[in-house]
């Protein structure tokens, strides 16, 4: 507002030669100008610090929660899909606030108080009742526009999803497709999710040339209007103030410049919000298998006559399971120093004696007992 009011007062003060009350305000406006961009670039560098610092800790937070889930969970779950959905929250997550905070409250702000800058320093009460419902309409237009977006986005989203995690399964199972001569399959199907990505950005960037479009609209009558009205004030007035007016058509265009982008703040802040729903759904998982409150450490001291490891009578069967490949009864000892080979066909349920021994999963009856305590009753980081 400084270096609008700076320029006005140049062209007011001129006549038909330079004198000091033109080149001093032009100095004004040129350094006042400048010391904006500079105050705009230190505000970006001092976020940067707290930008990264977020990253770490919500980085550092989901690592350790998806360690803390169960062993079903990560067998169940697409990798490619947590992969993708974990990095895109992260970043979601930044965006949202930097965006927020350093572009959108910022360029409201600024653009109410131009308003109030047309009643009470230019006193056009016309002129800022006709630039504050433009401004309402660019808003409510933007808005309606980008949530109509926001379907195409969530589409994208999903498809994204799913060409990542079509493309992370076809490379770890890389040796059972060479088995089966299956690589002409594996690539029509990545094929045809990556065409049906590329559909819905093609409907996402389509949808912005449409808000883009509309924006540009509003913008232009608002300034063709915002100069009319300004120019019969100019007219009306018995002593003539062209700087205000071009003091006016300035503001104006200041005012529309940062909003121009408002369309690609609010766009991103709803695609920062679709992508933290996923991963918000990703951080809500709960794992299945915890700790007792006030669990104890397992015990290792060295017991005489007692077993390191033993199964008394235990049963478990995986969920979907048919009963008859469930483990039924399996007792067995192990002596400290001891050894035993668990021997059987796949699915015999070799893999799930070792997983119940380091309490990946909970039995359904009997006990699995380390040095003869329970491995329910102790903490599992002790008992690995």
């Amino acid at each position: 507002a400084a270096a609008t009011n700076a320029i006005a007062k140049a062209i007011n003060s001129g006549k038909h030669e330079i004198t000091r009350d033109i080149w001093l305000p032009l100095v004004w406006y040129s350094l006042l100008t400048f010391l904006s961009k500079a105050l705009k670039e230190a505000q970006s560098l001092i976020y940067i610090k707290v930008q990264q610092a977020a990253y770490i800790e919500i980085a550092d937070t989901t690592f350790a929660h998806l360690h803390s889930l169960s062993l079903d969970w990560h067998l169940k779950k697409k990798l490619g899909n947590v992969v993708r959905s974990m990095d895109r929250g992260i970043a979601a997550a930044q965006q949202t606030m930097q965006y927020v905070f350093l572009y959108l409250v910022p360029t409201l702000v600024e653009a109410f108080a131009v308003v109030l800058i047309f009643v009470f320093h230019f006193e056009n009460l016309r002129l800022a009742v006709f630039v504050g419902l433009n401004l309402f309409l660019y808003i409510y237009v933007t808005i309606k526009v980008t949530l109509w977006r926001k379907g195409f986005r969530a589409a994208s989203t999903q498809k994204d999803n799913e060409l990542h995690d079509r493309l992370t399964d076809s490379l770890i199972n890389y040796e059972t497709i060479k088995y089966f001569a299956a690589e002409p399959y594996e690539r029509r199907e990545y094929r045809s999710v990556v065409e049906k990505f590329q559909k819905f950005s093609m409907s996402v960037q389509a949808s912005l040339s449409i808000l883009n479009v509309g924006q540009q609209m509003i913008i232009n009558f608002t300034l063709a209007g915002g100069m009319i009205l300004s120019a019969v004030q100019v007219v009306q007035d018995p002593n003539p103030n062209l700087g205000n007016f071009v003091a006016i058509n300035a503001y104006i265009i200041n005012v529309f410049t940062p909003l121009s982008f408002l369309g690609t703040i609010y766009n991103m802040v709803i695609s920062a919000l679709v992508d933290m729903r996923s991963f918000g759904q990703l951080l809500a998982e709960t794992a299945e298998i915890v700790d007792k409150q006030g669990a104890p450490e397992l015990d290792t001291t060295v017991k005489n006559g007692q077993a390191m490891v033993e199964f008394r009578k235990v049963s478990f069967n995986y969920a979907k399971q048919p009963l008859m490949r469930s483990v039924k009864e399996v007792s067995f000892q192990v002596k400290r120093g001891g050894s035993m080979a668990l021997v059987g066909t796949t699915g015999a349920g070799k893999t799930t004696i070792t997983r119940l021994l380091f309490r990946f999963y909970d039995v359904m009856a009997g006990q699995v007992l380390v040095n003869s305590q329970d491995v329910r009753t102790v903490t599992q980081r002790s008992l690995r």
